[in-house]
């Protein structure tokens, strides 16, 4: 074996217990399926300086040689220069050992994009966490982009696991405040079927298919025309509190898509508190909550007449004591 023609890696904590075509995959992603299955039997993937098989299982600590041709298109590893750290520390609420959680800005894209949050975490993590061919950490839910608040990231499999686990068994209680049209007097209950127009990019309550939805939405604060909310939803489907307010009567202000009034600044949706409940996992120690930005307060106040900053910063703080 000539290592001047290889890249040499070493298998990190993420990496342990895994196939070897499992982490190559992740690890190339340009590569059709074929050429790395080629690249197996050609003898271009070795492990501890020996000839790899697909199925082989790598160990922390184990040195993965590569042909150099196969990942000289990889940049990945790279830092983007433009990437400000400081900007995604600011952002940061909670982490430990295999989880982040992230107070996202309205507007700001999750993934898919340059710049998007999962960049800037994958680069503030970069010299954090055990170097990995396999794990690259990645958001454990969705946001939409107009959508604020808290969201969590992976730092580990472990993390990711888990996190995923907690989710699948409904041991995460999620809250949200959100901006209606309308006076929403008591608080209620909303069971529906969802359906989802793929190509509209809307979803909509469908009376014979569709997933269950469920959301219980309580007054926060009423002025006129509008009311502050408090929602808290059993189900996650897509765009599921806009979709399910509007369809009872209250769709969020300034959401033109689902029927809100026109509002400067577009709808209001936030992410603020993430409690673990029924639970033996020790993923969280705490509910995680995500406050709201003096700006963001300004704009509700100008629209909640009546209703000064103060008391909106006091009766948000009363939920999250109270929960």
């Amino acid at each position: 074996m000539n290592k001047e023609k290889y890249a040499e890696f070493t298998a990190g904590s993420n990496d342990n217990g895994k196939r070897a075509d499992r982490i190559i995959r992740q690890f190339i992603r340009e590569q059709a399926l074929s050429g790395i299955y080629k690249a197996f039997r050609k003898g271009l993937i070795r492990i501890n300086e020996i000839k790899a098989r697909p199925e082989m299982k790598v160990h922390e600590g184990d040195k993965i040689y590569i042909f150099k041709s196969l990942i000289q298109s990889i940049e990945e590893n790279k830092r983007p220069a433009s990437i400000n750290l400081e900007e995604i520390k600011n952002q940061i609420i909670y982490e430990d050992d295999d989880i982040v959680a992230v107070n996202k800005k309205k507007g700001q894209l999750v993934h898919g994009e340059k710049g998007s949050l999962e960049d800037l975490i994958r680069a503030y993590l970069k010299e954090r966490i055990p170097d990995s061919l396999s794990f690259r950490p990645g958001p454990l839910h969705r946001l939409d982009r107009n959508t604020s608040g808290l969201i969590f990231f992976s730092k580990s499999i472990t993390g990711a696991r888990e996190f995923s686990d907690e989710l699948q068994n409904r041991n995460f209680e999620k809250y949200y405040l959100a901006l209606i049209d309308g006076k929403l007097k008591n608080k209620v209950r909303w069971v529906d079927n969802l359906g989802r127009d793929s190509v509209k990019g809307i979803t909509f309550v469908s009376e014979n298919n569709g997933k269950k939805a469920i959301s219980t939405a309580e007054p926060v604060y009423q002025s006129q025309k509008h009311t502050l909310i408090m929602v808290k939803i059993e189900t996650g489907r897509t765009h599921q509190i806009r979709a399910q307010a509007a369809a009872h009567g209250f769709p969020l202000s300034g959401d033109r898509k689902y029927g809100g009034s026109e509002l400067k600044g577009g709808y209001f949706l936030h992410s603020l508190i993430l409690k673990q409940v029924h639970s033996k996992s020790e993923l969280l120690k705490s509910k995680i909550t995500a406050s709201i930005d003096k700006e963001t307060l300004k704009r509700l106040n100008r629209v909640l007449t009546g209703c000064t900053i103060e008391e909106l910063e006091n009766r948000i703080s009363h939920i999250k004591e109270g929960l």
